[in-house]
């Protein structure tokens, strides 16, 4: 059981950085690949629709729009854009015509010659919508007999604090075609988040193969850092909409993952770099004060339409100096220390400080799936060195563990028999005698003639006829929870714990019917005494030894006096 623990630990731990380094690449190939191809790809299966007329809150604002257009930055909480035009020139015969767009910061409602066929969602009673954060890819069937149609795009808005609302272009063509461009367009985006995830989940797994404390928490801590990262950077990219629909739900994850992350990090270095409660309590005490401001900032912007121009450069302030206070802590305690691991933890942590300095200076939500892949390439790494690290130790607690408890198990293990050792037997009667235990009875055994085995066939003989009795006795109780111990040179000593229909004298005969037949030279036999407990959670192990110890040894004058008894005696 235990080798394929360890067997089940390597193969999880490979597994890891394969699949993690496989979609690392994905990433990096990705992030390098300024130009979409599957846009060329699916072209002839779909076309962007032009000639919009755009109307706010019922006014006619634009004319003959095609493609992206910037509304007026109006600072009303509710607003409504609709998009009109009239399907008449549209070039492709569609089998399945589907119209794709974008939604951001709005309701959306899609009208086909009057009919509603699609929805969004419905503003709240405060005039917000329920994806008012966040933008997201929609699909609305068409009826067949699209020709000619008259389409309304309704945008029932709330007021951002990015600037003026923006209306995405609008496409038509196969809902295959369309689906699978924008999945192909986001696949190293959804492949390298979901690598992390995926990471967390086997870390997950190994934690329950692994009987070490130690590296068992060490395992948990990294595993929750790869699920809140991961869980912020797949929801803050465009990704998240393969993942959930729920846009608003999925960027209220992603606020929560990273409000939490500085706690998260903080239990990471405790539970990895042997680091005391008192030398992190200025760090976590700084992660709960970032916690407790962010959630009252993100509180006030979700459902009480406050600002949050001001708040953000501070938030992000916040975080950028805890993790450079982190980094100069540490930076400091290496040059002094060198202590195991240091610089993994330090480039990580800068690692970290790079994206997410990036990810709230540059990234924008006009920024491309490549663009926003490149900016969290430093923070894949980071990640990528601190599970590294924890798969690393924990192979090296284990290995050595194994290690320590092979010496041990020489220790108190009998080099000539393979059963327990005098040694072992001390500390088991010191826990016996300290802990409520239940009935069980002791042999003690001693082998009759070893003196004369010894001196007629030689040592190397009696060798043979020791390990045949330790072979006995484990044969004899192998259905039994017990401890076989070489109490002496030629005397064993078997502690069985009694279980409903046990008996002493059937386990003895086992016994004896076993050592006759492993036995190098067939004109020996063994005396044997035993003694039973009473059952309390005190036990007196000593009596109960003393007991046994002298049953034996009446159990040997009598074997004497019956072989003398029945000895030949001799011609005079």
């Amino acid at each position: 059981m235990k080798k394929s623990k360890r067997i089940f630990l390597c193969s999880a731990a490979a597994s890891v950085i394969m699949i993690s380094a496989l979609f690392f690449i994905i990433m990096i190939a990705g992030s390098l690949r300024f130009q979409q191809p599957s846009s060329r790809i699916f072209m002839e299966s779909y076309e962007m629709l032009g000639s919009f007329d755009v109307y706010l809150n019922g006014k006619l604002i634009a004319q003959n729009v095609t493609g992206h257009f910037t509304g007026e930055e109006t600072g009303r909480f509710s607003d409504e854009y609709v998009l009109k035009t009239e399907l008449g020139n549209i070039s492709g015969n569609y089998n399945d015509p589907t119209l794709c767009f974008r939604s951001y910061s709005s309701a959306v409602e899609v009208y086909q010659d009057g009919k509603r066929i699609f929805s969004l969602a419905d503003r709240n009673p405060v005039g917000e919508s329920a994806s008012f954060s966040g933008g997201r890819y929609n699909f609305a069937s068409l009826d067949e007999n699209y020709s000619g149609s008259v389409i309304e795009i309704i945008y029932s808005t709330r007021y951002t604090q990015n600037g003026p609302f923006e209306i995405y272009p609008v496409y038509i063509g196969n809902k295959t075609s369309l689906i699978v461009n924008e999945a192909a367009s986001n696949f190293p985006s959804l492949c390298s988040g979901l690598s992390i995830l995926l990471a967390a989940f086997i870390i997950s797994l190994l934690c329950l193969t692994i009987d070490n404390r130690k590296s068992r928490k060490s395992l948990w801590s990294t595993a929750n850092l790869l699920l809140t990262t991961g869980i912020w950077i797949v929801l803050q990219n465009r990704s998240k909409q393969f993942i959930m629909p729920n846009v608003t739900a999925a960027i209220d994850l992603s606020m929560l993952a990273m409000a939490v992350l500085p706690l998260v990090i903080c239990n990471y270095i405790r539970k990895n770099y042997n680091c005391t409660a008192f030398s992190m309590r200025g760090f976590e005490i700084f992660s709960y004060a970032f916690l407790a401001i962010y959630t009252a900032v993100y509180t006030g912007y979700a459902f009480f339409n406050i600002p949050t121009d001001s708040s953000l450069p501070f938030i992000t302030i916040m975080l950028g100096a805890y993790f450079i206070s982190l980094i100069a802590y540490f930076a400091g305690k290496y040059v002094k220390t060198r202590f195991e691991g240091g610089l993994f933890l330090i480039s990580g942590l800068c690692l970290y400080l790079l994206s997410i300095m990036l990810e709230n200076s540059v990234l924008d939500s006009g920024s491309s799936v490549n663009e926003q892949l490149f900016l969290y390439v430093p923070m894949y790494t980071a990640l990528l060195l601190f599970l590294f690290k924890t798969l690393r130790d924990g192979i090296r607690i284990s290995t050595g563990r194994k290690d320590r408890k092979k010496a041990l198990r020489m220790a108190y293990t009998d080099a000539l028999t393979g059963v327990l050792n005098r040694k072992a037997l001390a500390n088991r009667i010191e826990h016996m005698q300290q802990s409520a235990i239940q009935r069980f009875c002791i042999f003690i055994f001693d082998i009759d003639g070893m003196k004369e085995c010894n001196d007629t066939f030689g040592h190397l003989t009696g060798d043979k006829v020791l390990i045949a009795f330790a072979k006995s006795l484990k044969d004899a109780s192998k259905e039994l929870n017990k401890y076989i111990f070489r109490y002496g040179g030629d005397e064993f000593l078997l502690m069985v714990q009694e279980e409903e229909g046990f008996s002493p004298s059937e386990l003895i005969s086992e016994v004896r019917k076993y050592f006759r037949e492993y036995l190098p030279v067939k004109k020996y036999d063994f005396s044997v005494g035993w003694s039973r407990s009473a059952g309390n959670a005190k036990t007196d192990m000593i009596s109960i030894l003393r007991e046994a110890d002298n049953r034996m040894y009446y159990d040997k004058i009598q074997n004497r006096k019956e072989t003398e008894s029945t000895s030949t005696p001799p011609h005079l």
